[in-house]
């Protein structure tokens, strides 16, 4: 029963390990990139204050540890900005 229960909870979190990762990646690779709605619409954005944005959003890191950072958040129940 135990070995059951553990091979459940260990097929439990690959499954969301995986959907965690697609979620991610389509993120990424949307047209235009995370900041796009914000910056592409918006004519007095200067260059120096979108790399603030992308500094500040963490997008100038690497791609792995912009999903670790992500995936704390999430478990953080911290969802991120709304653009909208």
């Amino acid at each position: 029963m135990i070995s059951f229960l553990l091979k459940r909870f260990l097929t439990l979190i690959i499954t969301l390990l995986g959907i965690t990762i697609i979620s991610f990646s389509i993120i990424h690779l949307a047209p235009g990139g995370p900041l796009s709605p914000l910056t592409e619409f918006n004519p007095k954005i200067t260059p120096e204050y979108r790399e603030k944005l992308v500094k500040m959003y963490g997008l100038d890191k690497p791609l792995y540890i912009q999903y670790l950072n992500w995936l704390k958040g999430i478990l953080k129940l911290n969802f991120g900005n709304s653009f909208s």
